[in-house]
């Protein structure tokens, strides 16, 4: 036998080790807190499926770092059957997040924002983005209340394949913030969507 196998073994036994505790996991949430302690815990590549459900009067937080080749991705766990309704919102915040397929619907936001790219004044969303997501009538009782479905904060962020429906309420369906110098020449796309 070759005096080479035994090395070319062991390193092979550590590369494919190394590989498996790497491998990137896939964890359903059923809550607001654990989708929150998830995202935080969650490791690049890694996929957070909500559960198949009506989530009514939640609070959602998203919070992780991700990578351009493997983002932190949130999304059904079957698609379409998803609704975020009641008095609902959505904070982004970290790096490389996909937020993909949820649907606001039958309820508004207690908040000034609907879905807003940052949890805070210290925390952005950067390289995030939300796509083929649908806001379907999702207007506080007070029609003259100014509130924002979309607020973009931070750089390089992507809201795409989106629906737009019916918003009856003051203020803009989408606005990207420019007054702290970390959101200015933010580069965001805001690219094929559908405004109803």
């Amino acid at each position: 036998k070759p005096k080479y196998m035994p090395k070319f073994n062991f390193i092979l036994g550590v590369f494919l080790l190394g590989s498996s505790l790497t491998q990137a996991k896939n964890i359903t949430v059923s809550s607001s807190s654990e989708l929150k302690k998830a995202a935080q815990n969650a490791l690049p590549g890694d996929t957070i499926f909500l559960e198949s459900k009506e989530w009514q009067n939640v609070n959602l937080v998203v919070e992780g770092k991700g990578t351009s080749v493997k983002p932190i991705v949130i999304t059904p766990k079957n698609s379409g059957k998803v609704a975020i309704t009641g008095q609902s919102s959505l904070k982004i915040a970290g790096e490389h997040l996909v937020i993909k397929g949820l649907h606001f619907k039958d309820g508004y936001t207690s908040e000034k924002d609907l879905i807003v790219f940052r949890l805070n004044n210290d925390k952005l969303a950067n390289n995030c983005r939300l796509t083929e997501c649908v806001i379907e009538g999702f207007n506080n009782p007070e029609r003259f209340r100014n509130e924002n479905w979309i607020v973009l904060w931070g750089k390089n962020n992507r809201v795409d394949h989106c629906t737009f429906i019916d918003k009856l309420t003051a203020g803009p369906v989408l606005i990207a913030e420019l007054n702290d110098e970390r959101s200015q020449q933010n580069y965001h796309s805001v690219d094929h969507n559908y405004f109803k």
